[in-house]
C-alpha cells in the first residue's frame, strides 16, 4: 500500500518544479522588457539608402547607452519633418570635421584626408545633393552618408543636413532579422 505522503511529496516537488519554471520565465521577461526600455531598440530598415550593408525590412538592434559616435558607425537617427520616422545612415564625418566631395573625381575626404571605406558601397558617389561642399561639422553634430550613396538622402541635402548629437537614437549593434543574416556591427 502506498503512503499518502509519498503523494503529498511528489505534488510538491511538481509544484515546486512549475514555481521555478514559472519565476524563472518571469525573471527572464522582466530582464528582457527592462533592457529593451533603457538600453536597447529594434528598428526597421524602410528604405535602401544603406544597400549592400542592410536590405529594406531588416531588424536592428540599436542602443545609445554610454554611446560615442565615430566614423564608420551606423547610426538610427530621427530628423524633425523627415519622412521617415527614423532613418538608418553611416557616419562619415564627426563635430569640427571639414568634409568635402569631389563629384567628378567620386572621392571624399575629411580634414583633408581621403577616407578609406573599409565596408561595401554600392557605386562611386555621383549626386551632389543640395549643400556647397566643403562643409565643416556643427560642434553637436556628425555628418552622415548612406552606403547606397546614389539613392540616399542624406548630409548631401538640406532635408537631413548634419545630425544633432541629441538626434541619435542609437548605434547599429546586430541584424536580427532576417534570420540567416545575423551579422554583428
Amino acid at each position: 500500500m502506498k503512503n499518502p505522503s509519498d503523494k503529498k511529496t511528489t505534488f510538491n516537488k511538481v509544484t515546486e518544479y512549475i514555481y521555478s519554471v514559472f519565476s524563472t520565465f518571469l525573471l527572464c521577461m522582466l530582464v528582457i522588457f527592462t533592457a529593451f526600455t533603457f538600453f536597447f531598440r529594434l528598428v526597421q530598415v524602410s528604405g535602401d539608402s544603406m544597400y549592400p550593408t542592410l536590405y529594406r525590412d531588416d531588424r536592428i538592434i540599436i542602443s545609445n547607452f554610454l554611446y560615442n559616435p565615430d566614423y564608420g558607425d551606423i547610426i538610427a537617427f530621427s530628423k524633425k519633418g523627415a519622412k521617415e520616422e527614423s532613418m538608418i545612415k553611416r557616419i562619415i564625418g564627426l563635430p569640427g570635421d571639414t568634409v568635402m566631395i569631389d563629384f567628378n573625381s567620386h572621392v571624399i575626404s575629411v580634414n583633408n584626408k581621403v577616407i578609406y571605406e573599409d565596408y561595401e558601397v554600392t557605386e562611386a558617389i555621383k549626386e551632389p545633393g543640395d549643400i556647397t561642399f566643403p562643409v565643416t561639422v556643427p560642434e553637436d553634430s556628425v555628418f552622415v552618408l548612406g552606403d547606397n550613396r546614389n539613392n540616399s538622402i542624406d548630409s548631401r541635402y538640406s532635408e537631413v543636413g548634419f545630425v544633432s548629437l541629441d538626434e541619435i537614437n542609437g548605434k547599429a549593434l546586430v541584424r536580427l532579422l532576417p534570420f540567416g543574416k545575423f551579422r554583428l556591427y
